[in-house]
């Protein structure tokens, strides 16, 4: 049986690409042939989702209960 790489010239986007998993999942998609793009915490620079193939949202405040007392900081 021949296996397809799906991920093959896909253009990916990915938030929290700094974070234990976004690195990772990074590493490998771009293994794989991946075109990934990746969304720092904190920008002012926001790419048009349009132009992505797939998006990975993986950003999220690491601390909860800072994140439970200032929900909007989260987004």
């Amino acid at each position: 049986m021949k296996i397809v790489n799906f991920w093959k010239d896909k253009r990916i986007l990915i938030t929290g690409c700094y974070g234990f998993i976004g690195k990772h999942l990074s590493k490998e998609l771009e293994r794989q042939g991946s075109y990934v793009t990746g969304i720092p915490y904190k920008t002012d620079n926001y790419p048009n989702l349009n132009e992505f193939d797939c998006i990975f949202h993986l950003g999220a405040k690491a601390i909860v209960t800072e994140a439970n007392k200032n929900p909007r900081e989260t987004f």
